[in-house]
């Protein structure tokens, strides 16, 4: 598979758990003070739920995709770009 199409694949699977996440009945909370390992589990359940073989984890996954997925994001942004805003924590 080419790196361009691995781009494709990752970025649809993202999305895929995204929105499975949205039909659940619990609630998933992420954040740098939360702990991570509900969200394993839920990567775990959605993996099962899809079918996909367990396997390792990818831990040198930055080097297999493209350059245009590796650029930072800025983290500043709050949705502001998207015409979104954020009305939970006030203004920012």
């Amino acid at each position: 598979m080419s790196i361009e199409n691995l781009d494709h694949v990752a970025l649809g699977i993202l999305y895929d758990f995204m929105g499975w996440l949205t039909t659940r009945e619990k609630r998933l909370i992420l954040s740098s003070s939360d702990n991570a390992a509900p969200a394993a589990e839920a990567v775990e359940e959605f993996r099962k739920l899809r079918g996909i073989e367990d396997c390792e984890p990818l831990t040198q996954w930055e080097g297999r995709l493209s350059k245009a997925l590796q650029t930072p994001i800025n983290v500043l942004d709050k949705g502001e770009q998207h015409g979104q805003t954020n009305t939970t924590n006030g203004p920012r």
